[in-house]
């Protein structure tokens, strides 16, 4: 749309929105004087002032009656339970005025390259680190990490040129090429599934890694080309022991972190990048069981561009409190991780790279949270705001919905964070929804189902007794409990046509799938890729409202094997008929584990909404 256009829309969308508020103003006054009110406009005047998208239904106020009788207080939690438990509570929304609002378009921003940000390979500090300057001891040399990517080309075949780096206190590293410029692939003009995927492993290093997608010129959002890249860490030994896995993040002004381990032998860093070219002003703030936790539990550090700082949450915090961070930035962007690891006399007692919370919202979908471990999950909060906030408790199975020995319905006080077990399910792997009538901070917590795991033993040596020679060890399976580890379940987006993920290679990831209550039956339509780019024919998962679906990982390598496929390395969404929502459970041999999401896959342009509101 070239710039005369653009002022003679924004010129006529002006003028439509003066005549609108005349019309109210007018109706008004005849209502204060008791005159009828005006025939309705003709239909073409009234398609042409009708809002670009419906205004939000309101849930009747008797739902908010029966929210407001809360009883029995869950001692030492601050937590308000309703006598009826879990009923589907519905939320009333509160009267107010909507803006009046025009239809909105899409125009094209200028291109720039999209940087997606990994963080460094988990370790210990050696300092508390007050200029962000953190230095790293010794990573146990069984610590490994990986990090790959998966671009898929623009509709017209163009594939963006694009390179791997690392980057660090100091700056960024020599390039190391994944797409080398030029490169064209056979062009599809229909799905996202159907274009040409290049795949690839960053090995080099453990600082943190920046890919690098330049631009495809001159393509709409619906034909550009799209990326994703992730990361997953393991080690068995050493004071940073377990699995940790996510998705490679781009930078932003406002992040939310929930539940950094803290305290004795707790390892919580958080790693700020900022992969831009111009200086950012980043303030880190954090919260606790109290409230905002004041200048002692903030900081303030100056990110030079491509550059990387760390802040160390045991600068920020006494003791073992409860934490939600919050990261904004001036200046730049930038991409934050936080390392959350525990330990016990030296010994690593689980670790998890915690998501970047979308902020505060009042539907929470944690996928793949297991149960049965001595230690019952937990369910965390952070409620900004004065008002308390009320929280509805649903947990969902292959089967449906579960009872727990925890209320269905509890309050939270307002400006703090909020600890509440979740009790009473049998050892498996639950869905766990959260709604809340005001925008909260909401995540689980999990250290596992406490299941036995089968691992090959390799057993003593025996001696040769004719030369006397040491022979090669022999091994059995036994059984054994877990090792320790735990995880992090954030809130997952609806699915869509383009979410996915990248799965972790040489592990058996676990899909799962959620459609929640009051709809019909759900299809779910995916396929699977593996690192050259092939994929499996279109896979339908059928999902019942109010249950979820597990689709395993031997079933998902049967699909792989079944399509030819070398392995196993993403899956994306197709289509989805009805609302439903995503995750991943992987675990490793010795009963480690590690959740993720179903996203939407990036795409690598980059377009501004406008919109005129009254």
């Amino acid at each position: 749309m070239s710039s005369k256009k653009v002022k003679k829309y924004i010129k006529a969308q002006r003028k439509a929105q003066k005549q609108a508020q005349r019309d109210q103003q007018r109706a008004a006054a005849r209502h204060a004087q008791g005159l009828p009110e005006q025939p309705p406009a003709s239909p073409a005047v009234s398609e042409e002032r009708a809002p670009s998208s419906p205004a939000p239904q309101r849930a009747s106020s008797g739902s908010a009656g029966r929210g407001g009788r809360l009883a029995a207080v869950l001692a030492g939690l601050g937590l308000v339970a309703a006598a009826g438990g879990s009923a589907g509570l519905q939320f009333a929304l509160e009267d107010t005025e909507q803006p009046l609002l025009q239809q909105s378009h899409m125009v094209p921003a200028p291109a720039v390259t999209e940087r997606l940000s990994c963080p460094p390979v988990p370790g210990q500090p050696d300092s508390l680190s007050d200029d962000g300057l953190l230095q790293y001891q010794q990573r146990d040399d069984s610590a490994a990490i990986s990090r790959d990517a998966a671009v898929f080309a623009a509709s017209d075949g163009r594939l963006p040129a694009a390179d791997w780096r690392l980057v660090d206190h100091d700056g960024p590293g020599e390039a190391e090429v994944f797409i080398e410029p030029d490169q064209t692939a056979e062009a599809s003009e229909t799905s996202l599934a159907e274009r040409a995927l290049i795949t690839g492993e960053f090995e080099a290093g453990e600082d943190s890694a920046l890919l690098e997608i330049q631009p495809v010129e001159g393509v709409s959002p619906a034909q550009d080309a799209a990326a994703a890249a992730s990361f997953i860490y393991q080690a068995d030994s050493g004071p940073v022991t377990g699995l940790a896995a996510g998705r490679c993040s781009t930078p932003q002004r406002s992040q939310w972190f929930l539940g950094p381990e803290s305290g004795t032998g707790a390892n919580s860093l958080l790693t700020l990048a900022n992969p831009q070219s111009r200086d950012a002003t980043v303030e880190v703030i954090t919260f606790d069981a109290e409230g905002e936790t004041g200048t002692l539990g903030s900081t303030t550090l100056l990110v030079p561009g491509n550059t990387v700082r760390s802040v160390n949450l045991a600068g920020l915090s006494e003791g073992e409190s409860q934490l939600a961070v919050q990261v904004r930035s001036q200046g730049a962007p930038v991409a934050a991780h936080l390392q959350s690891a525990l330990a016990t006399g030296g010994t690593g007692q689980g670790l998890e790279q915690l998501d970047a919370l979308p902020g505060p919202q009042q539907q929470h979908y944690a996928l793949g949270v297991p149960a049965g471990d001595d230690e019952d999950p937990q369910l965390w909060f952070y409620a900004p705001g004065t008002e308390h906030v009320t929280v509805e408790l649903q947990v969902f199975g292959p089967e449906g919905q579960l009872e727990t020995g925890t209320p269905g319905v509890f309050s939270l006080e307002p400006g703090r964070v909020s600890v509440a077990g979740l009790h009473g399910l049998e050892p498996g792997t639950y869905d766990v929804v959260l709604s809340t009538d005001h925008p909260t901070l909401a995540a689980v917590r999990s250290t596992g189902d406490g299941q036995p795991v089968t691992v090959e033993v390799e057993l003593e040596p025996e001696t040769d007794p004719f030369t006397g020679l040491e022979l090669e060890p022999e091994t059995e399976e036994q059984e054994t409990d877990p090792a320790a580890d735990f995880s992090w379940s954030a809130s997952a987006p609806p699915l869509a046509a383009g979410s996915g993920a990248l799965l972790p290679t040489g592990y058996q990831p676990e899909l799962r799938f959620l459609a929640p209550p009051a709809q019909e039956q759900v299809q779910v339509t995916y396929r699977l890729f593996d690192s050259e780019g092939r994929s499996t024919d279109d896979l339908v998962e059928e999902v019942d409202p109010g249950a979820s679906a597990e689709i395993r990982g031997e079933d998902l390598e049967d699909y792989a094997g079944a399509a030819g496929l070398d392995d196993l390395y993403a899956v994306l969404i197709l289509d989805v008929q009805g609302q439903a929502y995503g995750g991943t459970v992987t675990r490793d041999e010795e009963g480690r584990f590690t959740t993720g999401q179903l996203e939407p896959i990036s795409p690598g342009g980059q377009h501004i909404l406008l919109r005129i509101d009254s």
